[in-house]
């Protein structure tokens, strides 16, 4: 009877531990690729983290279905191909061959070929009860040409898989292996197209793949998928490789990164992308032209990041483009240093709501800013006519930002950051006229010390008072200072 009440005890004080002690426990736990050492401590700690285990990774492929089955709670598994295929039992048990050890591991191509053959074997094996509670299922470390075998763990209509929501496929072969240097090796259009058959499907991200940017066929059809992110391949791709992405009528956001090429061709997509609203290009260094961008003209939101020359070309490149976007709200150009001045066509935007830029300065001359230093924001034509602008972001590299007069005709703006620049003129009493802004950063220095005070002495019952951040020169500032000051006001 003591013993039983020892028992319990001992169950009642892990049961009564924090959850984030717990996560703390798990996410070791999973660090070590071990789903099953956590028996090893006591069999309430088993009982108890199987019953807070929701997100497991590091999964090996063998292990899927008893790792389901153990925590009956999981609605994420994250699945590493270059972990042991095998199952971990097999090789305490000697496998099938009676050898101590297990079974022998084929090592290159063919050890692929059987992670990916184990896995699928382990996709149809779930209980539909257990697959049915998976939201999210991811598989890395997995070349693409090992797609067609596992399209065949998803079955056109088969409800095992009802409620995965999100897909990702990755394959980093500089973590992995040396790359592949055939083409097929990165098609993952068996995937894609199995990826048809789950009807609760709404984010894919495809790392490592030329699929589906080129080769698809009109039949395939993801008429539910809302997000996809395509990472392309570390290396240099034939250049007839033309995109072509299939019917994805509701698709909402598109992010396309490490594109190969000076081109890439978006024409052809407007009679299949009619709900696209988002698009991000990154890392593609070579990337100078984005044709057929003005065809989607539902678009609301563009971001252009670590694209150079694209970027450089933007002022020119994206004058006519931008026009077409009658619906954009929001526009960055970051990641680089070759932004001179702002597209032309950013005054034309009437519905842009938040801009955010990084822009390479020119160092002025000993008399002070000339009417060219303020080219970058475009003065009375460029950035001012921007009447609807919320948020505003820019950084300036190389030398000082000048800001242009008649800045306080920016009634609505929220949000000032130029925390980045080395340095900003021009920056004045007009601050003080912007009756909405609730967040400003702009170094120290290039501020007039009288708005300084203002900004200190500026309040509003209908507004958090938050501390000031940025340490000054004269001491002020410093912790337990209770003066109020500007919400969310970022002195740097």
């Amino acid at each position: 009877m003591a013993e039983h009440a020892g028992a319990s005890a001992e169950s009642r004080c892990w049961t009564d531990l924090p959850v984030p002690c717990w996560r703390l426990i798990m996410t070791h736990l999973h660090s070590k690729r071990s789903l099953f050492s956590c028996s090893a401590a006591c069999k309430s700690i088993a009982r108890v983290a199987d019953d807070l285990a929701t997100d497991l990774r590091g999964v090996p492929a063998g292990d899927l279905t008893r790792a389901l089955a153990r925590f009956d709670r999981a609605t994420s598994v994250a699945v590493d191909l270059a972990a042991a295929p095998w199952p971990t039992h097999q090789k305490r048990e000697g496998g099938a061959s009676g050898q101590e050890g297990g079974p022998e591991e084929p090592g290159g191509f063919q050890g692929w070929c059987a992670a990916a053959a184990v896995l699928a074997s382990e996709l149809r094996a779930v209980p539909p009860l257990a697959a049915a509670r998976i939201e999210r299922l991811s598989v890395s470390n997995c070349p693409s040409y090992v797609a067609d075998t596992l399209a065949y763990s998803f079955e056109p209509g088969a409800p095992a898989w009802r409620r995965l929501a999100r897909l990702e496929l990755s394959y980093d072969v500089t973590a992995s292996g040396p790359a592949p240097t055939r083409r097929y090796e990165y098609d993952w259009a068996a995937v894609i197209r199995a990826a048809g058959a789950l009807p609760a499907l709404r984010s894919m991200r495809l790392a490592g793949a030329i699929c589906p940017l080129w080769g698809f066929t009109d039949s395939l059809w993801l008429g539910g998928l809302q997000d996809l992110e395509i990472v392309g391949p570390p290396v240099e791709i034939s250049p007839y490789d033309v995109p072509a992405i299939p019917g994805l009528p509701d698709l909402f956001r598109l992010s396309v990164a490490r594109v190969r090429g000076r081109t890439l061709e978006l024409e052809h997509l407007k009679e299949h992308l009619t709900s696209l609203q988002e698009l991000c290009i990154s890392d593609a260094p070579d990337l100078r032209d984005v044709i057929g961008l003005s065809s989607l003209a539902a678009l609301t939101s563009l971001r252009v990041h670590a694209c150079p020359d694209a970027t450089r070309n933007a002022a020119l490149l994206l004058a006519t483009v931008l026009v077409a976007l009658t619906q954009l709200r929001a526009l960055e150009l970051t990641g680089t240093t070759t932004l001179e001045k702002l597209p032309a066509a950013i005054p034309f935007l009437k519905a842009l709501t938040s801009l955010v830029v990084d822009v390479r300065m020119r160092d002025s001359g000993p008399d002070g800013p000339e009417p060219k230093d303020f080219a970058p924001l475009g003065d009375g034509t460029g950035l001012l006519r921007c009447f609807g602008l919320r948020r505003l972001v820019v950084r300036g590299f190389s030398g000082p930002l000048h800001m242009p007069e008649g800045m306080e005709r920016f009634s609505l703006l929220e949000e000032l950051d130029l925390g980045g620049c080395q340095d900003v003129w021009n920056l004045g009493p007009w601050l003080l006229r912007l009756p909405a802004v609730k967040r400003l950063v702009v170094p120290r220095r290039s501020v007039q010390q009288g708005v300084f005070e203002a900004l200190a002495l500026r309040t509003d019952p209908h507004r958090e008072e938050v501390v000031e951040e940025g340490a000054r020169d004269d001491g002020e500032g410093q912790e337990g200072d209770e003066r109020p000051s500007w919400r969310n006001c970022t002195i740097s």
